[in-house]
């Protein structure tokens, strides 16, 4: 099971249209995160354009992977802080790993929220082309992974063609610094198409783009009040809502055990 962090009106509202809402990974919450994934590609680039080896000509280009070497000045480029670059149509929802976890309740609901279980097998149901369940990667470990991807991509000439290369940028956002490790996040990544509506909301001062994802009713298989509520009367109230809104299946209700303090 992995577990996505809400507060009560996310919570009615997810399981009441029975959807996730994906936001564009341009607009993520600290622009920081996309920013160090872009990080770890270009190192990951200079990595393997080292690892190929061979001389390089009077002006330090290197005669093998040059092309490469090319494709990580490019990147740099791009990726320069006055530039505002955009994914090709990435968007992101978040889960985590762990469904009791103290961090996730102090930042993201301020411990009176609750986490919802789905079952990944059934989240499928909601994935389309080009779109991926996985585990973000943190640190030093990205470029190490990120060299590996870059490697398995490379043509005859040592080079990315442009497929290959868009197909990387593609998991720019599954990467962040070491420091938000404990978060323990699983996102799922979709990759837009012309048949998928792109909507806008407001999250304070702020516009999101994002994409809306329904899935079965039998992938949510949990939902956990948090330690900020009282568990009792909460956990009555999420039962009744459950049955109100129809779900033919028994979805558990429990309490986090998380040791909570206002």
């Amino acid at each position: 099971m992995i577990w996505h962090y809400t507060n009560a009106q996310g919570l009615l509202g997810i399981l009441g249209s029975r959807t996730l809402w994906a936001s564009s990974a341009d607009y993520l919450n600290d622009f920081s995160e996309l920013h160090f994934g872009r990080t770890a590609f270009i190192a990951a680039l200079d990595r393997v354009v080292k690892q190929l080896g061979g001389s390089t000509d009077e002006h330090g280009k290197p005669l093998r992977g040059w092309g490469l070497w090319v494709t990580a000045e490019h990147m740099r480029e791009r990726f320069s802080p006055e530039s505002v670059p955009r994914l090709p149509g990435a968007f992101v929802t978040s889960f985590c790993s762990d469904g009791d976890l103290l961090s996730q309740w102090r930042g993201y609901s301020g411990g009176a929220g609750f986490s919802i279980a789905f079952d990944e097998g059934l989240l499928a149901s909601i994935k389309g082309a080009g779109s991926q369940l996985v585990p973000v990667v943190y640190g030093d470990e990205a470029i190490a992974v990120f060299a590996d991807k870059i490697w398995a991509h490379l043509d005859g000439d040592d080079d990315l063609t442009v497929e290959n290369l868009g197909d990387l940028l593609k998991h720019v956002s599954e990467f962040k610094h070491d420091s938000f490790k404990e978060e323990k996040e699983v996102r799922l990544r979709v990759q837009s198409s012309e048949a998928q509506e792109v909507r806008v909301r407001a999250q304070g001062d702020r516009l999101i783009p994002y994409v809306v994802l329904p899935f079965k009713d039998e992938a949510v298989v949990e939902i956990r009040v948090g330690p900020g509520l009282d568990q009792r009367t909460q956990a009555s109230a999420l039962r009744h809502f459950i049955k109100a809104s129809g779900y033919g299946h028994e979805i558990t209700v429990s309490g986090s055990v998380a040791p909570f303090r206002n």
